[in-house]
């Protein structure tokens, strides 16, 4: 029982959704830019360096007004009109049009007609769509149970959905390791996938209840670790969870006895090893 990577099962938004990693596949979910490239940065930068003129003038003006607060009521007032106008203009060009790709600024040019710049850049609005169509996919709605509207999305079953959280080109990347260390030390140790060794992987999103009202995960987990036990020659299984898995690992010893009996827990259990298992 350890951190789980969640798959897109079936999509609301698009077909071309499922199947593909929800937790944790930062390319794919649209984080490219963040972790590969500056392109969120170079936009905002971009969009600072006409704004800030009029942010420079604003904040000059508001000094000069502090300091002229015993001036006469009229030069107040004439400072006044200009701090208003510049926030009018400082308003007007962080607004958004209604095209995504584009952000219309007031410039004045020569005879003070206004230019619209164009602020298009395909590859950040990208992002903040892929990010946005990531939450509908791995929140859910208030009620903490059901998914949004079309969509089902579940833990990758078995060793694969513990081993790495992430692949680039069907390979799984190093970096995104959870517990394929582990993994390969008891392989090496004789263990073997699927037989002595395996993984219960589960839906964080949700409660311990909900995970057994949902997909009965305690019911099949169970099951599983009786299978286990009569192909290995009825030897009792060792429980090796980590961080919210120890939880959810002592909610199943709980389940069991309360199911079966202490006696079920006694036979097919050898060990329940936490490990920085969370306390709350």
């Amino acid at each position: 029982f350890m951190s789980s990577a969640l798959k897109v099962s079936k999509s609301g938004f698009s077909e071309k959704y499922d199947g593909q990693s929800v937790w944790m596949n930062p390319i794919s979910l649209g984080f490219g830019g963040l972790y590969l490239g500056r392109a969120m940065e170079e936009t905002v930068k971009k969009k600072a360096s006409f704004t800030q003129p009029l942010t420079n003038k604003l904040k000059e003006i508001q000094k000069n007004l502090k300091q002229s607060r015993n001036d006469s009521s009229q030069e107040e007032n004439a400072n006044d009109d200009k701090l208003e106008s510049l926030e009018n203009d400082n308003d007007d060009s962080d607004s958004g049009s209604d095209d995504d790709d584009k952000l219309n600024l007031e410039k004045k040019e020569g005879s003070g007609q206004q230019a619209p710049i164009n602020m298009a850049n395909h590859k950040y609005t990208e992002e903040v769509r892929c990010k946005n169509t990531w939450l509908h996919h791995i929140t859910l709605r208030k009620d903490a149970l059901t998914e949004r509207p079309g969509n089902k999305v579940r833990a990758v079953p078995g060793l694969d959905g513990c081993e790495y959280l992430f692949k680039l080109m069907s390979k799984n990347v190093p970096q995104s390791h959870v517990w394929a260390p582990v993994i390969k030390a008891l392989e090496n140790a004789g263990y073997t996938r699927g037989v002595n060794l395996d993984a219960a992987t589960y839906d964080w999103r949700i409660t311990p209840r909900m995970l057994e009202e949902r997909d009965h995960y305690f019911t099949a987990t169970m099951n599983r670790i009786e299978r286990m036990y009569q192909e290995c020659n009825r030897t009792p299984i060792a429980l090796v969870c980590h961080s919210l898995g120890s939880k959810v690992g002592h909610y199943l010893l709980n389940f069991a006895k309360a199911v079966r009996g202490q006696i079920w827990v006694d036979t097919h259990i050898h060990t329940y090893l936490p490990c920085a298992g969370v306390h709350a």
